[in-house]
């Protein structure tokens, strides 16, 4: 007697090859893994082109920029004529006979680098040291010093006594006053301010020209 295969659901399954070719799919409906679809991959993100909202970005950040250089590049220019003059001022020392001279004609070069020269030019004596206070708000010592230099102008022998007041208050100008940032073009002209120490003589041979029309009229 042969005996016939049992199918999992308790049901013969038949000798005949046509018959028990419906079996697998029988198995794969009851199976709930196969009803399962492939997972679908997504397509890769293009990144352009760019949103509205990058370009706005972008465009914010490019304005940023331009205008951070160009105030750094401004505050540049603004400050070259007053880091020149300390410079400069380093060079004149007690030393020198005709300092009162130098420390003038220093503070009236700046004075032209950043104020219009129609409203500098022209100072001379009380009128230009009443300037240079007012600029800067002098404190007692500036007072002090400003005299001291207005006085010793003229002077055929300098008290050197002086010298230290008379730097300090033309330093203190210099460094402290807020010059205005409209007249930059002007602020070039600090440029022209010499780095190195000169000699009494060739002091003496510039100032015939400039301390005539700055230095003898203050």
């Amino acid at each position: 007697m042969q005996l016939q295969p049992w199918a999992p659901n308790g049901n013969a399954v038949s000798s005949n090859p046509a018959t028990n070719s419906s079996v697998p799919s029988t198995l794969a409906q009851q199976d709930p893994l196969a009803q399962l679809r492939d997972i679908h991959v997504p397509s890769d993100v293009n990144a352009w082109p760019l949103d509205w909202g990058w370009w706005c970005l972008i465009v914010v950040v490019i304005t940023t920029a331009f205008f951070t250089v160009r105030a750094i590049y401004r505050h540049i220019e603004h400050t070259k004529a007053k880091k020149h003059a300390l410079q400069v001022l380093k060079t004149i020392s007690i030393e020198d006979k005709d300092w009162p001279q130098s420390l003038n004609t220093l503070l009236k070069r700046v004075a032209l680098s950043y104020y219009p020269q129609s409203d500098v030019a022209s100072l001379h004596g009380n009128a230009w040291f009443t300037f240079l206070t007012n600029q800067c708000g002098a404190n007692e010592r500036v007072d002090k010093g400003f005299n001291a230099l207005q006085l010793n102008l003229y002077k055929r022998h300098v008290n050197n006594d002086a010298f230290a007041d008379c730097f300090y208050a033309t330093e203190y100008w210099i460094s402290k006053t807020s010059f205005p940032k409209d007249n930059i073009q002007n602020s070039k002209q600090g440029h022209g301010l010499s780095l190195h120490k000169k000699s009494n003589s060739n002091m003496n041979s510039v100032s015939n020209k400039d301390v005539s029309s700055e230095v003898h009229s203050a």
